[in-house]
């Protein structure tokens, strides 16, 4: 650790720029050492501890430069200690000699390779939920899937919910394979059915027009009358018994009772 003198006949003072320093500068330099490796994985691993060793610099500049300043330095002594390597003149905002004010003046920034600056947090947040996700990936990928709690009778329980799994597919299957044979079946007993309800209901409302015509024929009356009633009934019944009421009903029941296509979360459900 390097140490100075403050002043003639001052006390020797611990420098604690120089000590953060020799801290920071080797480890930052091995970091930037791995960020130049081909390995992008660790590359992003390690851009979390560069910023920080790079705040913590940056902290203690801060923190040395309102150490080191006395309490009565002009700013040109104040130019001096934040920026060394140009003290022979101050920068043009601290041109008027006064006291230095009681906040220090900002630390001169850290000169990274590479052009090299730091992330905002939600980026480095956003980045480093990606990287553990392709951590993450690459390690099952690599070594599988980790068991959290391996022992016979997790083995045992995951073995029965295997069989379990493998029997309900199975059964699934048969069920799929049979379902178009069997819904073929009862939609051509059901559509045969509803034929013989819609020929019986015609039949029947032949013979009403005919009852009718030779009712109005006995009363002395033409045939207008009876054929323009049953004209306006027969209509009625026709699609009372196909569309709004029972064989519609019937043939909606068919589809809910044997879907045409079923998928495997409907059918477990």
């Amino acid at each position: 650790m390097l140490r100075h003198e403050q002043g003639q006949g001052a006390a020797a003072r611990f420098d604690w720029r120089a000590a953060a320093y020799d801290l920071h500068v080797p480890m930052m330099t091995e970091l930037f050492a791995q960020l130049a490796q081909p390995n992008r994985l660790r590359a992003l691993a390690l851009e979390p501890m560069l910023d920080w060793a790079a705040d913590a610099l940056n902290r203690v500049d801060a923190a040395t430069i309102r150490a080191t300043l006395p309490p009565t330095s002009t700013c040109k002594t104040a130019a001096r200690a934040a920026f060394p390597c140009c003290c022979a003149t101050p920068p043009p905002c601290w041109g008027k000699r006064r006291r230095v004010p009681t906040c220090p003046p900002p630390p001169a920034p850290i000169c990274r390779p590479w052009g090299w600056t730091p992330r905002t947090p939600l980026v480095r947040k956003i980045e480093w939920r990606g990287l553990s996700i392709q951590v993450r990936a690459a390690l099952i990928k690599e070594h599988g899937p980790r068991d959290k709690n391996p022992g016979p009778q997790r083995a045992a329980r995951r073995a029965e919910q295997a069989n379990s799994r493998e029997e309900l597919a199975k059964r699934f299957e048969t069920e799929q394979a049979r379902a178009p044979k069997e819904r073929s079946a009862l939609r051509k007993t059901l559509a045969e059915r509803h034929r013989a309800e819609r020929q019986q209901l015609s039949t029947e409302l032949r013979h009403e027009r005919a009852a009718g015509i030779a009712e109005n024929k006995v009363l002395g009356l033409g045939p207008q009358n009876a054929i323009s009633q049953w004209a306006f009934e027969a209509p009625k019944r026709r699609e009372a018994l196909q569309k709004q009421k029972r064989q519609a009903g019937e043939r909606r029941e068919l589809t809910q009772k044997i879907p045409r296509t079923q998928v495997w979360r409907a059918w477990l459900e």
